[in-house]
């Protein structure tokens, strides 16, 4: 994996190690803090994005902060996936017993003597088990919130912004996109696009949606590339931004809707 490969894939955030395993020394590092193109997260982490730090920068910067695996736990792990309206300004990491690091400036490090690996792997819950523990829980504050997201979960979404998607479409009489399908692009590279939707006609409308990462130079254009080779004559590939998603979902509707995604008959 090259520097753009992990910079792409972590949110703009790499730890000092990443870079020495890379073959960038201090030396290049200290050049490009210098220079203002990085910016120093933490002891052990920069930020190769310059302005605040996105939500997502800081639950990648708490995990990659200590020199041992380490893994999102509680509400942090639940807001990366998607859970909205319960996050903290900590962000807990789980990290084995025998850790010395300190936790990032933003975090707060929970121990723990199990592997991190096993953890990882082994997925020790899923959506249904949520389901069942969210029922015995009852009365729940918010539980038909909670079920609603475990609900998007079990059905495949990866992301907040994904989730947001379905969201805008409950709420405009649109179908729900089938997300995170997997496709060869036209030179056989294995890809993953955010939301699909097969049309009338026959042919597939995908949506991505572009995170600030998207507006970086090098991944503008890597995503312009990949865009170009996901395309065919019966796919179709558009592009929006978090924030229409969020806060645009009628002009975004109205332009999925022109564009021929089914709509919900009553």
């Amino acid at each position: 994996m090259n520097l753009g490969h992990l910079v792409e894939q972590q949110d703009g955030i790499v730890a000092r190690r990443q870079l020495r395993a890379l073959g960038i020394d201090s030396r290049v590092v200290a050049r490009r803090l210098n220079s203002g193109r990085w910016v120093r997260a933490s002891s052990q982490v920069v930020c190769t994005t310059t302005g605040r730090p996105t939500r997502e920068q800081r639950r990648w910067g708490a995990v990659l902060h200590p020199p041992e695996p380490a893994l999102l736990t509680g509400l942090a792990a639940l807001e990366a996936r998607g859970l909205r309206g319960w996050s903290r300004e900590s962000i807990d990491v789980l990290v084995p017993a025998r850790t010395t690091v300190r936790p990032a400036p933003w975090a707060r490090h929970r121990r723990t003597r199990r592997s991190l690996h096993d953890l990882a792997d082994h997925r020790s819950t899923n959506p249904v088990r949520l389901h069942a523990e969210l029922t015995a829980l009852a009365p729940l504050r918010r539980a038909a919130d909670i079920r609603e997201w475990l609900t998007d979960l079990a059905g495949g979404s990866q992301s907040a912004n994904e989730r947001d998607v379905l969201i805008l479409c409950r709420r405009h009489g649109l179908v729900t996109p089938r997300r995170q399908i997997s496709r060869a692009d036209a030179h056989g590279v294995r890809r993953w696009t955010d939301c699909e939707w097969e049309l009338a006609d026959g042919r597939t409308l995908v949506l991505e949606v572009d995170g600030h990462l998207h507006r970086e130079a090098r991944t503008w254009q890597v995503d312009i590339k990949r865009t170009r080779g996901l395309t065919t004559q019966d796919r179709v590939i558009v592009r929006c931004t978090p924030f229409e998603v969020r806060h645009e979902t009628g002009e975004l509707a109205d332009d999925l809707r022109r564009l021929g995604v089914p709509i919900i008959e009553s």
